[in-house]
C-alpha cells in the first residue's frame, strides 16, 4: 500500500427508493480514506478561520447552531425592549 493519498478512489453508488414513487435516487458513499482526509482538512481550516469569525456568527461553526442564534436574538430583543420601557 502506498503512503500517498489517491483522490481518484471510486465512490460507491447505491440507489435508494424515493418515497411514494417507484423511482430511485442515487446515493454516493465516499471511501473511508476520503472521509479521513475531509475530516483532517475541516479540522485544519476550522483552526485557521475560527479566529476570524465575529462573536455573533453562528452558521456552520463547531459548537454553534441555530438554537444558539435564536437564544442570542431573544436575549438581545429582551434587553432592547427593557431599555425602551425603562
Amino acid at each position: 500500500m502506498s503512503n500517498l493519498y489517491d483522490p481518484s478512489l471510486p465512490v460507491r453508488r447505491r440507489f435508494i427508493p424515493k418515497p411514494s414513487t417507484d423511482k430511485q435516487r442515487p446515493l454516493g458513499i465516499a471511501a473511508l480514506e476520503d472521509k479521513i482526509v475531509q475530516r483532517a482538512l475541516v479540522a485544519v481550516l476550522n483552526g485557521i478561520y475560527e479566529e476570524d469569525f465575529l462573536g455573533f456568527s453562528y452558521g456552520f461553526r463547531p459548537g454553534r447552531n441555530q438554537h444558539d442564534a435564536l437564544d442570542a436574538l431573544s436575549v438581545a430583543i429582551s434587553q432592547a425592549s427593557s431599555c425602551l420601557y425603562s
